[in-house]
């Protein structure tokens, strides 16, 4: 369940960073808002980038999708740099992957900061702080970010 959980609790990363409340919990609220939107349930997780987008929305946070499908291997330089810019204008984000969903936070050293969302994939190689290569790797081909549309709220 911990896995499958991933989405939501990257909504709440994201909502929790954004609102600048790091005390923020209603994870079964969000939990309630994707089953009841039929966006998520225990045995699949969210139902892809469009339904943690819808969940996202749900919590009053807009964001922008870049779609990207890259696997293991694949040349990140393109999503490194959209990362990069984002995160430089304040703007946290989420990306999603085939088994899992990154809050992505902060870039230093050539590794991207995913706290607790990369440590729970810790039997995957799993760690806080991850090159987008490693990400790959933990959580199979990379699908996409959400990105907010205004990260001052």
């Amino acid at each position: 369940d911990r896995l499958s959980a991933s989405g939501g609790i990257a909504a709440e990363a994201l909502e929790r960073t954004l609102k600048r409340d790091p005390d923020l919990d209603h994870i079964d609220e969000i939990k309630s808002i994707a089953v009841s939107r039929r966006l998520w349930n225990a045995d699949v997780g969210m139902y892809g980038i469009d339904a943690e987008r819808a969940l996202i929305s749900e919590l009053g946070i807009e964001t922008v999708k870049v779609m990207f499908r890259l696997g293991p291997g694949a040349d990140m330089s393109e999503l490194r740099e959209s990362l990069i810019v984002a995160l430089s204008a304040g703007k946290p984000a989420v990306l999603s992957t085939t088994r899992h969903y990154f809050f992505v936070q902060g870039y230093s050293d050539g590794k991207f900061f995913v706290g607790h969302t990369g440590e729970i994939m810790s039997n995957f190689g799993g760690k806080a702080q991850m090159t987008l290569e490693a990400i790959a790797g933990a959580g199979g081909e990379i699908h996409g970010l959400l990105i907010p549309q205004d990260a001052a709220r």
